[in-house]
């Protein structure tokens, strides 16, 4: 784990391990905030931005089975996976 990571913290956002899962959706039922967001993103860097984005993240900050918005976007949901004994 990463010592004083907390990913409920923009400024101490990080997890030593992040399985991502991608979805498509429709756009133009995002708050505008985000759609502007993702109209900046993708004239940044070229590529779109997912609609949505479900994070499985491994956190020693977070319970198991944890969901957690990210920080920085409402298009993210983290969670962190069920620990096995």
């Amino acid at each position: 784990m990463i010592p004083g990571a907390d990913n409920r913290d923009q400024k101490r956002e990080d997890s030593p391990l992040r399985v991502m899962i991608s979805f498509d959706g429709e756009r133009s039922s995002l708050p505008e905030a985000e759609q502007f967001r993702s109209k900046m993103s993708q004239a940044i860097s070229g590529v779109e931005m997912p609609f949505a984005t479900l994070m499985y993240i491994w956190s020693e900050q977070v319970a198991p089975e944890s969901i957690i918005a990210s920080a920085h976007t409402s298009q993210v949901k983290m969670r962190a996976p069920t620990t096995s004994g």
